[in-house]
């Protein structure tokens, strides 16, 4: 590569917005509105004593955003009244990771393991000071 790097702000926007894309293509015509719905719905896969809490930790954002999540996936009858997966819901979250794992294969197919770690070592960090700074 020749010339200066981009800034790695830049790099991780630039990402963020490829892989947003990604997923919103992987979402279509699924009942799964968002990437909001998405990360709701895969907090609450694995069962939590406190729905709310478990959306707005993973949303990294406010319980208004968590509780609009959560209102719409109930809307749609993905989440019962108290938060947890309804059988659609599961069935929403099993088709939706269906069409998303030969994507994200597809992304990292063929770069080195170490790169991988690598990668994935600096984000981290990136976003856990991220987290603490904002």
């Amino acid at each position: 590569m020749t010339g200066t790097p981009h800034p790695l702000p830049s790099v991780i926007g630039r990402t963020e917005r490829a892989l947003s894309a990604v997923l919103l293509d992987a979402l279509g015509g699924t009942p799964v509105a968002g990437g909001d719905e998405w990360v709701a719905l895969n907090a609450l896969a694995g069962g939590t004593d406190d729905p709310a809490a478990a959306v707005a930790a993973a949303l990294q954002g406010s319980p208004g955003q968590a509780r609009a999540a959560l209102e719409a996936l109930h809307g749609k009858g993905l989440v019962t009244g108290d938060g947890h997966l309804t059988d659609d819901g599961r069935a929403a979250l099993a088709q939706v990771r269906s069409r998303i794992a030969p994507r994200t294969h597809l992304l990292v197919e063929g770069l080195p393991e170490a790169d991988l770690a690598t990668a994935v070592r600096v984000l981290d960090t990136v976003r856990e000071r991220a987290t603490r700074t904002g």
